[in-house]
């Protein structure tokens, strides 16, 4: 037998061997696939504590732009330390709000918008 025929399974010819093997080749990428699109993820995921990173980045985008907004209006020297607070605060980011509201004597919206009108009128 030759190297070729060596492959083949008992009866097979070589037409149906290469069906075979490229069915073969599909479910073995099809296989990749699956596990770079759902299992990757998903340990990811759990390694990472459940955090999406994407989702991750725009927050922290966000938050920056907001604490760069204040810190603009009450404490410019403070612009330069935002990273290190979104950090520290990171996943927290609430308490860290509150605390800078509290802080700078921010009002909340409720009595910025209450103080908004009672000015209008």
């Amino acid at each position: 037998r030759t190297a070729a025929a060596a492959s083949r399974r008992e009866g097979e010819t070589a037409e149906e061997e290469a069906d075979r093997r490229a069915a073969e080749k599909t479910r073995r990428r099809l296989s990749f696939a699956f596990l770079l699109l759902f299992i990757v993820p998903a340990a990811g995921a759990a390694i990472l504590g459940g955090y999406n990173l994407v989702a991750d980045h725009y927050r922290y985008k966000e938050n920056t732009e907001k604490l760069t907004r204040i810190f603009n209006k009450y404490d410019p020297a403070k612009v330069p330390e935002i990273p290190k607070l979104l950090s520290m605060y990171r996943g927290r980011e609430d308490v860290l709000f509150k605390h800078i509201k509290k802080d700078y004597r921010i009002p909340s919206k409720k009595k910025r918008k209450k103080a908004q009108q009672a000015s209008n009128t």
